[in-house]
């Protein structure tokens, strides 16, 4: 985007590699994803295929339940900046007019701006995530994730599973991956919490045990857990996963985007990190550019671009934990209630920040 407004761009990566790996998760990509790829998005492929909406399954894997909610799947003054190239070994030092910090939810650069808020809570519950080649499972299954969204709820957590690009990024049906998402309750501090983030060679991760570094009797303990709770067609896709991996499930806000008078702005998951149950990661980091583009071109001033990437972040993150204590801690949970209470206080106080604005002086 901000190529395409005739900025140059300068991109400091942690990563040393140009090229990026899919994790072997999918994304969903809402309405301000997919305006964001049709407004800057030059390459002629397609990158999703659309979903027409969810279904609830029951203990016997039939569809008791369908939510029509459509959305394309897929598999990602001056600031003066010091950083260490890696590359060619050296410090360096940049003088920008605008800092975009998009570090992600283990941002450096946020730890710097906003220590308190630098490490983002546990949630009490991880995520066991696979997926599973469309070829390799039965007819049954396939046809059940052909194009849909399905959803399982078991007594203390959920499973969710859909459709991803295969090799290559293909979308031809049967040469896809069946992707799915598994929580499950946790506590922290628990012999299961550091049993189930600690790899072959006896690292604890702190997020994320990666794939290929997960113990053998660990996984059999879910599979064995599994086979006692799930519904067949998710139990297929858990049985023949080869390359499971497990991350816990964080959230955090922030009160603030804009530092240094608008000349370093927070945006994605270093700006908030929301629970993955909506899909809306994405969808997020769309909304920031998308807003800022009007910054840049004169039609927003930058205190409302903060105002308004923040009630959205706020709004999507509290969903996002709704859904997330619905299935994981059930409906009329204690922890369900306190977060309809919050998301209902959050959009009367936006509402009200809105309203009062519209008396606010201009430049």
């Amino acid at each position: 985007m901000l190529k395409r407004l005739g900025h140059h761009v300068d991109l400091i990566e942690q990563n040393l590699s140009s090229t990026r790996s899919d994790n072997a998760a999918g994304i969903g990509t809402g309405p301000q994803g997919t305006q964001f790829f049709k407004e800057h998005d030059l390459y002629p492929a397609r990158y999703s295929f659309s979903c027409p909406g969810f279904s609830f399954l029951d203990q016997c894997s039939n569809v008791k339940r369908i939510l029509n909610t459509p959305l394309n799947l897929t598999s990602w003054n001056f600031a003066t900046v010091e950083f260490d190239d890696l590359q060619i070994g050296g410090s360096q030092t940049i003088h920008a007019d605008l800092v975009i910090v998009a570090d992600g939810q283990n941002s450096i650069i946020r730890e710097k701006f906003m220590p308190e808020h630098a490490e983002p809570p546990y949630s009490v519950y991880v995520v066991w995530r696979g997926t599973v080649p469309e070829k390799d499972v039965s007819e049954a299954t396939r046809k059940l994730f052909k194009e849909r969204f399905n959803v399982f709820a078991m007594s203390r957590g959920y499973i969710g599973g859909y459709a991803i690009p295969g090799e290559n990024g293909t979308l031809e049906a049967g040469k896809r991956f069946i992707n799915y998402v598994w929580y499950d309750n946790c506590p922290a501090g628990s012999e299961d919490f550091h049993q189930n983030l600690t790899d072959t060679e006896g690292h604890t991760h702190r997020n994320t045990l990666p794939m290929g570094k997960m113990k053998p009797e660990i996984w059999q303990k879910q599979k064995d857990y599994a086979s006692q709770v799930m519904t067949p067609c998710f139990l297929e896709l858990v049985n023949k996963t080869t390359l499971p991996f497990v991350s816990t499930v964080r959230d955090r806000s922030s009160t603030r985007a804009s530092f240094l008078d608008g000349k370093v702005l927070f945006v994605g998951e270093a700006l908030t990190l929301m629970r993955p149950h909506t899909g809306m990661s994405f969808n997020h980091s769309a909304v920031n550019c998308m807003t800022l583009k009007k910054v840049l071109q004169g039609e927003m001033t930058l205190q409302d671009w903060e105002s308004e990437v923040l009630q959205w972040a706020e709004w999507s993150s509290l969903f996002a934990t709704v859904v997330g204590s619905y299935y994981v801690h059930h409906a009329w949970s204690l922890s369900f209630i306190l977060g309809v209470v919050r998301l209902i206080f959050a959009l009367l106080r936006n509402r009200l920040v809105n309203l009062l604005s519209l008396f606010r002086p201009r430049p």
